[in-house]
Formats: structure tokens, sequence, C-alpha cells
């Protein structure tokens, strides 16, 4: 689970540092996306629906992988904006910006040891 987490985060970071189309939208349309699914994962503890529960698993799986890229570009982009004299800005930026991404990987790493544990009692 571990470095399927790790690979996709991986893919997922390199994509957002190296494309050159705006994630912008992606990543405000994303957060919208984990919102509505952590809401709806709440409905869920009263209906107990485990269709919801796998549709709430892999849609926060895809919500936190556009959020990676989105996260690394727009770190990206401080990092290019800030000039000399901004380096205080360019720490906070960055400790700021290692702690959302250090979230996004526990989510990812949440979410698929959830979907990795559920196949093997299948089995």
């Amino acid at each position: 689970a571990f470095l399927l987490t790790g690979g996709i985060f991986a893919v997922m970071a390199l994509w957002g540092y190296f494309t050159r189309s705006d994630l912008s939208s992606v990543g405000s349309l994303a957060s919208m996306l984990l919102l509505g699914l952590v809401l709806a994962s709440i409905v869920n503890l009263f209906v107990a629906s485990d269709a919801l529960g796998w549709l709430v698993t892999y849609g926060i799986v895809a919500a936190v992988c556009a959020l990676t890229a989105y996260d690394v570009q727009r770190l990206k982009k401080i990092a290019q904006g800030v000039g000399p004299s901004g380096e205080a800005v360019l720490e906070r930026a960055a400790i700021t910006g290692a702690f959302v991404l250090y979230i996004d990987f526990i989510i990812l790493f949440w979410q698929i040891l959830r979907i990795l544990s559920a196949s093997s009692r299948r089995n």
C-alpha cells in the first residue's frame, strides 16, 4: 500500500510540476469534490451503504490525486514568482506546501489501504 501510494503520489506530483496546463480550475473542482465526498461519507454513517462507501473511497482517491498535482504546481508558481528579497515568504510557503502535500499523501495512503485491505478480505 505504501509503495502504491508513493508511486501514485510521485506520478501526480511530476505531472503537476511539468504540465504546461493551468491546474487552478482542477484544484478548485477537486476541493469542492472532496468537500462533497466528506459530506457523503457523513451521510453514509447513517445510511451504511457499501456502494456509497466505495464511491466515496474512489472519489477521494481521484480528488486527492488532482489536488496533489494542483498543490505541486501552485508551489512551483510561488517559488518562481518570489524575488531575491522574498526569502521569508518562500520559507513560509515551503513549510505550508510541505504540510499540504503531507496531508495529501496521508489521505491517499489511508484510502488505498482501505481498498487493498478490502480486496484481500475477499480472496
